[in-house]
């Protein structure tokens, strides 16, 4: 497992699980999910860990997928938070 916690930007690439928490007090920002394609089987956590109005969007990398969608997911809650898992082509979110 890899944890990072991140205030904006994007998460290094790597396998296995990795754990991302989002602090958006400053402002909002998008957390882009690393190229699926280099993941394939790896998953990512993301948990918005402050309780300002700010968004988090997650973003995609280039034209991959959300459940088939081509659009991205946001975090506007404290402690809303989603698990993404690759296919190797796309990304599956869980949660």
């Amino acid at each position: 497992m890899t944890y990072w916690s991140l205030g904006a930007g994007t998460m290094p690439t790597g396998f296995g699980i990795n754990f991302a928490r989002l602090d958006a007090t400053a402002t909002g920002f998008t957390f882009t999910l690393p190229d699926a394609t280099a993941m394939s089987g790896g998953a990512i956590g993301v948990i918005k860990i402050d309780s300002s109005a700010n968004v988090v969007t997650i973003g995609r990398t280039s034209s991959q997928t959300i459940n088939g969608a081509a659009s991205n997911d946001t975090l506007s809650t404290q402690w809303a938070c989603h698990l993404y898992v690759s296919d190797g082509t796309n990304w599956l979110r869980f949660v």
